[in-house]
């Protein structure tokens, strides 16, 4: 299996736009080959739609080549990514026999989009449709199409450079994927004619300088090989729906064959910064094992708190974090946090997310201060970590330097821990197969990055 860097973005949309009824906000489909002495494949058509939709997904039309499917079980799964915010993903799961070597499209459509999408003009009036080409050629070998994983957070913040790069996987080795951004389809080779580009100058008090930097025009791409999407930068609040093109490539004796294309829809939801949490430090930021920090959240909207590495570290208002939960939380609090270990580098993060956005304290144990507090957003990184998932090598690469990196294992036990920001790949191989956190250290600032190794 050939793991390859990808977004698979569209599992997680804030839904901070749901007062209205809404639909489809996201989806693609994947073909994969169950029998190697036949042509039957698994088709698997993913919709996201907002929790609470009270329009249901599945009543649209699945067509395989020239048979169309209408009566199929939908499966409905809420997905919570680690900022409470959830989506419904909906799945269709058929398995259909091809009768003859082809290239076939596979489409999935609607009559609805959602409502409220601030790129397509009357969108909910708008058809939705999502296809899926594959090449069936027993010269070419089995062929399955890139399945999408992870849930990632989708979320912009205007002014703030949004990226977003995820991982997807393809069954052979000999595969590579290539992305490009492109206009949404209405049907089988025809795209939507009311769309518009997320940087496109409606959305821009002042388009000549609207990047992140102030001293430019937006930008709007995809990085073709590791599949970024960079939107350089959001200019107004709303809903935008975002179109990639995935294109399968196979090498076969040094050449390149197009084996599958993969059309890839979901919504980015871009909200202003005046309602993130606050987060008020009432006491010393070094303070000795045994000692007490005090904090004080604050939050127009309704938010959670959650902590991040080694949480054995520490009590929270006189409970240990693994046991304590503060989630939907609406009024001003303070807390009180002791520390209980003074083993060096040992990490933890608290995190105060609502649905504007995320907040991050970090506290290090060190040598020559017991307990230092570091702040940061670590939503919009400036570092780029890759290949992820990765098996034998990391590497840190970004226009920020790094003056300390640690990974972590899920209970907050430190694996790795680097401090020559020289260094910008470092060796994984003797690593078990698993989820990790890096933690980097950035200009007083920590950047968490979750990390898979296979």
């Amino acid at each position: 299996m050939r793991t390859l860097t990808f977004a698979s973005m569209f599992f997680m949309l804030i839904c901070q736009f749901a007062v209205d009824a809404t639909h489809l906000i996201g989806g693609y489909i994947y073909a994969e080959r169950v029998s190697q002495n036949s042509f039957l494949y698994e088709i698997n058509v993913e919709g996201v739609t907002e929790v609470g939709d009270d329009v249901l997904f599945g009543g649209g039309t699945l067509r395989v080549g020239s048979i169309e499917y209408r009566d199929f079980e939908v499966l409905e799964v809420t997905r919570t990514d680690e900022r409470n915010m959830s989506v419904s993903v909906n799945q269709i799961k058929i398995q259909h026999q091809f009768a003859s070597p082809g290239f076939y499209t596979i489409s999935y459509s609607e009559e609805n989009r959602g409502t409220n999408i601030s790129n397509v003009i009357n969108s909910s009036e708008t058809p939705f449709y999502i296809e899926t080409k594959l090449s069936i050629d027993p010269a070419i070998g089995s062929v399955s199409t890139p399945i999408l994983v992870d849930l990632p957070g989708l979320l912009g913040e205007i002014g703030k450079t949004y990226y977003s790069a995820l991982q997807s996987f393809t069954s052979d080795s000999r595969d590579s994927l290539a992305v490009k951004t492109t206009v949404p389809l209405t049907a089988a080779d025809s795209r939507l004619g009311n769309y518009l580009f997320p940087n496109n100058p409606d959305f821009y008090t002042n388009f000549s300088s609207g990047n992140q930097d102030e001293n430019g025009s937006p930008r709007f791409l995809a990085d073709e090989i590791s599949g970024t999407v960079i939107w350089d930068a959001p200019g107004a609040v709303g809903q935008y729906l975002i179109a990639l093109d995935i294109s399968q490539f196979r090498v076969i004796d040094g050449t390149d064959f197009l084996i599958s294309t993969t059309s890839l829809e979901y919504v980015v939801s871009v909200l202003g910064s005046d309602n993130l949490p606050k987060i008020i430090l009432e006491s010393e930021t070094c303070v000795s094992s045994q000692n007490t920090v005090s904090i004080n959240i604050s939050s127009a909207l309704p938010y959670s708190v959650q902590p991040v590495g080694n949480t054995s570290i520490a009590t929270i208002n006189g409970v240990l974090f693994e046991a304590a939960e503060f989630e939907n939380l609406s009024d001003d609090r303070s807390y009180d946090i002791q520390f209980e270990s003074e083993n060096s580098s040992d990490v933890l993060l608290i995190e105060v997310a609502n649905t504007s956005g995320i907040q991050t304290l970090g506290f290090i144990i060190s040598d020559d201060c017991p307990v230092k507090v570091v702040t940061g957003m670590p939503r919009q990184p400036e570092i780029q970590v890759y290949p992820n998932p990765a098996s034998t090598y990391l590497e840190i690469s970004g226009t920020s330097n790094f003056s300390e990196a640690v990974l972590t294992d899920l209970l907050g036990r430190n694996v790795l821990q680097f401090f020559n920001r020289e260094q910008k790949q470092f060796d994984i191989s003797h690593l078990n197969p698993g989820t990790y956190f890096l933690l980097l250290k950035v200009d007083g600032s920590i950047l968490r990055e979750k990390v898979v190794i296979q």
